[in-house]
């Protein structure tokens, strides 16, 4: 990318999901720390800060839109902003505008392929990651 790993947050329940997803993003040189449940993700969090987080909308103890709504409070103290990215079987319009109600940037269905990763990675975090096209 720019010569040094991304640090990335991927907040996912589903095992099989998350780990398809991680795979994806460790291909295209991400360092990826991930959560199973909301709290989780608000801990890893308030613990360091991220390049971009994926961010699940069903999550067993809480859902998505409030874990993001908890960062975006922590974030007026950091006085940081970072990219948040909603992941869901969902494409509705209703979940669309929730999230970007929540504070989410972005909104992509699942699963989290390479082709997906790389294009939110080239619109959030720099211009050089190549554009993977799906076959």
């Amino acid at each position: 990318m720019d010569g040094s790993k991304k640090c990335i947050l991927l907040v996912e329940d589903n095992k099989l999901a998350q780990k398809m997803a991680a795979m994806a993003l460790k291909s295209l040189g991400c360092e990826i720390h991930t959560a199973n449940t909301g709290a989780e993700a608000i801990t890893q969090f308030k613990a360091r800060s991220y390049d971009l987080i994926f961010m699940d909308l069903g999550l067993p103890d809480m859902d998505g839109y409030t874990v993001t709504e908890t960062i975006r409070e922590l974030e007026k103290k950091r006085q940081t902003r970072t990219p948040i990215v909603a992941l869901t079987a969902h494409t509705e319009d209703e979940f669309r505008q929730n999230a970007k109600k929540a504070g989410m940037d972005d909104f992509l269905a699942k699963p989290l392929t390479k082709a997906k990763a790389a294009d939110m990675l080239a619109k959030y975090l720099t211009k050089s990651v190549p554009k993977i096209r799906a076959l």
